[in-house]
C-alpha cells in the first residue's frame, strides 16, 4: 500500500510527541462531507493553525484513492475525546473520509487493508481495534456505526481476513524433477529443433541425437526430454559459437568453466557416448543411486550426489552464477510441449502436400527457411508427415 508521508511539524501544539506504546488501533470518520475534503485536504488541515490550537490530530486519513500519514505510529495524538485515556495515548487514529465526490467503499475497504497492516506490523490483537465511540461515546465512526457500507462487524472480519492474506506463507514454488520417464518422443524433439534451426551442428541426424536423449534417459531414470531441451539451452539450438566445439559431441558444457579455451571441456567419442555422459551427469546430481551403466562423465565424482533433485536446483552448480539455469531449460521444455501439442497424429491423412504445408507454416512464423525445407524434407524419414499435420492443425485453429 502506497502511503503518502506529510507530517505535522514538530513542536507544534497538535504533536506532543509523547511515546505511543502502540496497543490499539482507531477507527474515525471524517464527518467533513463537503466536496475534495479528501486525505490531502485533511493533511493540510492538521498543518493548520486551526487544528493545533484545538489541538487535534491523528495518525491516518483515507480516502478512496490515497492514504496520507501525519504523525509517526510511535507518537500519540489528540484523536479519542479520552484526554490523557488509552485512545489518545497508546491508540494509532485513522480517519476515513466521507466526501460527498469520494467513494465511501472503497475508502473503507482502503482503511481494512491499512489496518491490517497496522495490526500485523505491531502485532495489535484484532481485539483491540476500535471505534471512535469506545473512548469517548461520540457517534463515531458514524456510517459504519449505521451499518454502511456494511457493519463494524463485518469490518472486523474484513481486517481478519486481511491480516490472515497478508500473513499467509508463500504458496510452495513449484519444482521439476530430474528423475523421471519422458513425455515428449524424440520425434517431437526433432521437429521442435529444426523448426528452430534447420541445420544443427551435429555428428548425427536430430532424430538420431533426439533418440539417444530418450533411450539413455530411460536407462538412468532421467528426464531425456529436458536434458534435450537442456542441451539446446547450452549449445544455443546446437549452433554452438561459444566454448564448446560441435565436434566434441559435448551438449551440456561438461568441464567447459569460465573463461576456459575453446574446446577445453570435455570430449567424446560419438553423439551417444555425449549424451550418456550428460545424463549420467545429471544423475549425479539429482539422486545417489547406482548407475546402470558404466560411468561417461568425467566430472561424475566432483559432485555430491543428490545434491540437485530438480531442475531449478543446478542454479549455481551446473552453471555459474547461472541464478535461473534451470527454469531456463524448463521454459524450453514447456515450448517444446506447446509445439508438440500443434502436430496432429502421424496416421492423419495429409489433405496438402509439402509445398502447401510449407507456405502455412511460413505465414504462420513457425518456420523461416522455407527454401531448405523444400529441398531437404525427401531426405529427413519423419519430417513430411510432421511439417503437413502441423499445416493442417494450424490451419483448423486459424
Amino acid at each position: 500500500m502506497s502511503i503518502v508521508q506529510d507530517f505535522i511539524p514538530a513542536g507544534r501544539r497538535n504533536r506532543p510527541g509523547r511515546v505511543n506504546p502502540m496497543l490499539f488501533v482507531t477507527i474515525h470518520e471524517t464527518g467533513n462531507a463537503s466536496n475534495g475534503s479528501n486525505a490531502r485536504a485533511h493533511a493540510n488541515y492538521l498543518k493548520g493553525d486551526t487544528a493545533a490550537n484545538a489541538p487535534v490530530s491523528w495518525h491516518y486519513t483515507v480516502d478512496d484513492a490515497q492514504v496520507y500519514q501525519h504523525l509517526p505510529e510511535n507518537e500519540d495524538a489528540f484523536h479519542a475525546g479520552d484526554g490523557a485515556g488509552n485512545g489518545n495515548r497508546q491508540s494509532i487514529g485513522i480517519e476515513i473520509c466521507v466526501n460527498a465526490d469520494g467513494n465511501f467503499q472503497n475508502a473503507v475497504n482502503r482503511a481494512v487493508t491499512l489496518v491490517a497492516d497496522i495490526c500485523t506490523r505491531r502485532n495489535i490483537p484484532l481485539t483491540n481495534v476500535r471505534q471512535h465511540f469506545d473512548w469517548s461515546g461520540k457517534n463515531c465512526p458514524q456510517t459504519i456505526r449505521a451499518g454502511r457500507p456494511y457493519g463494524w462487524n463485518v469490518f472486523l472480519d474484513k481486517v481478519k481476513a486481511e491480516i490472515e492474506k497478508q500473513t499467509a506463507p508463500p504458496p510452495p514454488t513449484t519444482k521439476n524433477p530430474i528423475m523421471g520417464a519422458s513425455t515428449l518422443t524424440a520425434d517431437q524433439l526433432a521437429a521442435y529443433l529444426l523448426s528452430k534451426n534447420p541445420n544443427p551442428k551435429i555428428n548425427c541426424s536430430a532424430l538420431e541425437l533426439a533418440r539417444f536423449f530418450i533411450s539413455e534417459g530411460n536407462v538412468e531414470g532421467v528426464r531425456g526430454d529436458v536434458a534435450f531441451c537442456q542441451s539446446i539451452h547450452e549449445t544455443g539450438w546446437f549452433k554452438y559459437g561459444g566454448q564448446v566445439l560441435p565436434e566434441q559431441n559435448n551438449y551440456s558444457g561438461i568441464g567447459a568453466v569460465n573463461n576456459s579455451p575453446t574446446g577445453a571441456g570435455a570430449w567424446f567419442d560419438s553423439p551417444q557416448i555425449g549424451v550418456r555422459a550428460q545424463i549420467h551427469h545429471l544423475k549425479a546430481y539429482a539422486s545417489t543411486q547406482a548407475l546402470k551403466q558404466e560411468n561417461a562423465s568425467p566430472r561424475f565424482h566432483l559432485v555430491t550426489r543428490g545434491i540437485a533433485p530438480n531442475w531449478e536446483d543446478l542454479n549455481g552448480r551446473w552453471a555459474v552464477p547461472g541464478t535461473t539455469y534451470g527454469q531456463g531449460i524448463i521454459k524450453l521444455y514447456e515450448s517444446a510441449r506447446e509445439f508438440a501439442a500443434a502436430l496432429l497424429p502421424l496416421s492423419s491423412t495429409p489433405p496438402m502436400d509439402v509445398e502447401m504445408a510449407v507456405a502455412v507454416l511460413v505465414k504462420h512464423g513457425v518456420i523461416n527457411s522455407p527454401d531448405y525445407w523444400l529441398a531437404n524434407h525427401s531426405k529427413l524419414e519423419y519430417v513430411d508427415g510432421l511439417i503437413i499435420n502441423m499445416a493442417n492443425k494450424l490451419q483448423a485453429i486459424k
